[in-house]
């Protein structure tokens, strides 16, 4: 069975249909997250980003998802009472309402897209709040880019709402990019405390060569330099564990569950949940889940002996033998 059949059956279920799922995006700028392509139009999107010059895909949310909502103004961790100040910096991708770390970012070789063009008071508002006005009280998959504050917008939703998420991702720094950001390592700590396991942990980062030393030398492109790139910030995935307090999830989450676990592509993950949910809500749904997360495993290492051979000869077919044993 093909994924949007089996998609358009599991949506079709009236624990789904009364309450759809609910995806946040904070930091917007840029595309629309690749992930949800396959389940837009089943889903609530909140896409926010108090810099708009890179958010024109959001005019387009309308026709993509179920309902959407877009917020032109800065996500906080607590309400505010007044406008409070955003830096619009030279790239709208690193504009953030923490000031960027001048002093720090001149030894590497992007400190350019951190210039701040201008410094504006915009409206903010706490992520609960937003939930609130728009009548909602949970979220299913959070994502957050907001430059240096991805850690307290996520403890900003109250305890058991955050526990329900099913995946959180979020871009923390490692390097000195911002003011009091939160890091990486904050973010690995609390989490490490959550009921979630990591997915997928992406290391991203930048050559460091200051900007001096770029400009004594007439320097402008420094990709075409021989100097590796350092770590300087993650895109990190967890996923819910979902089964240590089964008491408080419904069939609506096992579901939910399954499928972005398929979209993660953990479909070892998905089994677990297809055959864990199957013993407690006795349905012929779950027998279908699970046979479609079993044949991806299985279509997933035919490809990649498929691609070994292509690639390697007769060294692939040792390669598939050694496998055959020790494992991938």
């Amino acid at each position: 069975m093909r994924f949007d059949k089996i998609l358009k059956k599991i949506f079709s279920q009236e624990d789904l249909i009364v309450k759809p799922p609910v995806l946040i995006d904070i930091g917007a700028s840029g595309e629309m997250n690749p992930k949800w392509a396959s389940i837009a139009p089943y889903c609530i999107c909140i896409a926010a980003d108090a810099d708009d010059r890179e958010m024109g895909y959001s005019e387009k949310l309308d026709s993509r998802f179920l309902k959407s909502y877009i917020i032109h103004s800065i996500v906080t961790n607590f309400d505010q009472p007044k406008e409070i100040d955003f830096y619009f910096t030279h790239s709208p991708y690193c504009s953030s309402s923490l000031p960027p770390s001048v002093k720090e970012l001149e030894a590497w070789s992007f400190y350019n897209l951190f210039t701040v063009d201008s410094i504006k008071k915009k409206r903010a508002k706490s992520l609960w709040s937003i939930l609130n006005e728009l009548n909602l009280d949970y979220v299913d998959w959070f994502k957050t880019d907001s430059q240096g504050t991805d850690l307290r917008l996520f403890k900003s939703l109250p305890k058991n709402c955050s526990s329900r998420v099913l995946v959180a991702e979020f871009e923390p720094g490692i390097i000195d990019a911002y003011m009091g950001e939160d890091k990486l390592w904050q973010v690995l700590k609390y989490m490490d405390q959550m009921n979630f396991w990591m997915s997928e942990f992406i290391q991203r980062g930048q050559r460091r060569l200051s900007k001096t030393i770029m400009e004594k030398n007439g320097w402008t492109d420094c990709s075409k330099l021989c100097l590796r790139i350092s770590p300087g910030w993650g895109e990190l995935t967890y996923i819910n564990k979902i089964f240590s307090e089964p008491a408080i999830w419904t069939k609506r989450e096992y579901l939910l569950a399954w499928v972005f676990a398929c979209i993660e592509r953990q479909y070892g993950f998905a089994i677990e949940i297809a055959t864990f949910a199957g013993k407690r809500y006795p349905d012929n749904i779950y027998i279908e889940m699970e046979k479609y997360a079993c044949a991806k495993l299985h279509g997933n290492v035919v490809k990649r002996y498929v691609l070994y051979i292509i690639r390697y000869g007769l060294l692939g077919l040792r390669k598939i033998e050694r496998t055959l044993t020790e494992g991938w």
